[in-house]
C-alpha cells in the first residue's frame, strides 16, 4: 500500500483527560496542556502547552463571539486543577459571559465566582487580591525571598492565585473603577504569584498598559480578519 501522507483528519476535540494522559507533565511546574497542535509537515500531533510559572503567567484569550473563549478559559483552569492541589493553585472567577464559569464553583481550588449581578462580591474579590499582593510583598522582604521561583521552594509557601475574567469589555463598561486595580494586578502580581486571565472579543479592548504585561496570548477566530 502507498504511504499515507496525512494523518487522519481532526474531527472531534479530544477530551481533556486524554490530552493530560498523552502529555508529559512536569511536577511542580505551572505547565499544562490544553489542546493538540497538528503538524502536517512532520506527520505528527503534539500537545499545546501553556507555561504560567514565568514571565508568561498572565493570559489573554481573544476571539469573536462563539469562537471558544470561555471554553479555553475553563479548559485551562480545569487542567491546572487536575494537575495541582488547592495548596498550589487557587482561582477567583469573574463571569461576565454566559455563566459558564459557574461550573468551576465545585472545584476545591475555587475561592469564589461572581457575576455582573454581584457588584459587591466583585469589588471584594479585587480588594482581597490587592491585599494579598501587599501581604506577600512584606513576607518576601521579611524572609529574604528573591523571586517566585524561590518562594515556590519554601515550606511555608502559599498557592499561586489566578484571577479569571470572562468578558473583559463588559468588566470595563460596568466596573470602570476596577479597571485600574486589575491592570495593576496584571503588571505587579506575577512577582508575587498573582496571575490574571482574561477573555476579549478584540485586542483593542485590552489597553496597552495591561497588554504589555500579558505573556501568553491565545488567539481564536477573529471577526476582523
Amino acid at each position: 500500500p502507498a504511504h499515507q501522507i496525512w494523518l487522519p483528519p481532526l474531527q472531534f476535540p479530544p477530551a481533556l483527560g486524554t490530552v493530560l494522559e498523552d502529555a508529559a507533565i512536569s511536577v511542580g511546574r505551572l505547565r499544562v496542556p490544553i489542546g493538540v497542535v497538528d503538524r502536517p509537515f512532520d506527520q505528527k500531533r503534539t500537545p499545546l502547552f501553556v507555561e504560567l510559572d514565568g514571565a508568561a503567567g498572565n493570559v489573554a484569550v481573544v476571539g469573536s463571539p462563539q469562537s471558544g473563549k470561555t471554553t479555553t478559559l475553563r479548559t485551562l483552569v480545569t487542567a491546572l486543577a487536575a494537575t495541582h492541589s488547592p495548596s498550589q493553585v487557587q482561582f477567583y472567577c469573574l463571569d461576565f459571559g454566559g455563566g459558564a464559569l459557574t461550573s468551576l464553583r465545585c472545584l476545591p481550588h475555587t475561592g469564589s465566582v461572581a457575576g455582573r449581578a454581584e457588584p459587591e462580591l466583585v469589588a471584594r474579590m479585587i480588594e482581597h487580591l490587592e491585599s494579598l499582593v501587599r501581604r506577600r510583598e512584606r513576607f518576601f522582604a521579611d524572609h529574604g525571598i528573591e523571586s517566585m521561583a524561590h518562594y515556590r521552594q519554601c515550606k511555608e509557601r502559599h498557592a499561586d492565585v489566578f484571577l479569571v475574567i470572562d468578558g473583559w469589555a463588559t468588566m470595563r463598561r460596568q466596573f470602570e473603577t476596577l479597571e485600574a486595580p486589575i491592570t495593576a494586578l496584571t503588571v505587579q502580581g506575577l512577582s508575587f504569584g498573582i496571575h490574571v486571565m482574561v477573555s476579549a472579543s478584540r485586542w483593542a479592548d485590552i489597553r496597552s498598559a495591561m497588554k504589555d504585561a500579558i505573556g501568553t496570548r491565545i488567539e481564536l477566530r477573529l471577526g476582523d480578519t
